[in-house]
């Protein structure tokens, strides 16, 4: 995939508590949320421009639940402590799984 540097995106695991709209941005990115998203401008960019709330209440459902479970586990993993490299191993099925929607919308981008 080609980006621009308009483009690039931050798509880590958001490093708090998804409370502010800073936050569920964040996890609206890493869902790759915005590529889904009615605004031409969040779908363009490829980032959420607008309310991230909606967006998530919207098009989360459409995340596998294997992928949503992934995010879930990298924020517990977070929180834990633990160093993510002694540990991530624990998340490899839902890491497939969201690598597989990752792969699946980013090629599905051009057509969204």
């Amino acid at each position: 995939m080609h980006e621009t540097s308009a483009e690039l995106v931050d798509h880590r695991a958001p490093s708090e508590p998804p409370s502010s709209n800073t936050s569920l941005r964040r996890v609206c990115n890493f869902l790759r949320l915005p590529l889904l998203c009615g605004k031409a401008s969040c779908r363009r960019r490829g980032e959420c421009r607008g309310a991230p709330r909606e967006c998530m209440t919207r098009l989360s459902p459409l995340v596998p639940e294997e992928a949503r479970v992934y995010l879930a586990g990298l924020c517990a993993l977070r929180d834990s402590g633990l160093r993510f490299e002694d540990e991530h191993w624990k998340l490899w099925e839902e890491e497939r799984a969201f690598n597989a929607w990752v792969a699946t919308i980013e090629r599905a981008r051009g057509v969204v």
